[in-house]
């Protein structure tokens, strides 16, 4: 039985821990001190689509 994840999810997570330590690691201080995210770190996060819960068109 093969419980791997698969490749479509594992791109996906791939992404998204790109994301997270290239854009959002360098900015964690910042961040935490000023208690908001840049504009440009969450549109990207945006354009990504990182920023929604996907449902699908029909709903």
């Amino acid at each position: 039985m093969d419980f791997s994840f698969p490749k479509e999810y594992q791109l996906f997570r791939r992404m998204v821990r790109e994301f997270a330590e290239n854009e959002a690691r360098p900015l964690t201080r910042e961040i935490d001190e000023q208690h908001r995210v840049p504009f440009e770190t969450l549109d990207k996060a945006a354009k990504l689509g990182l920023m929604g819960v996907p449902f699908p068109q029909k709903y």
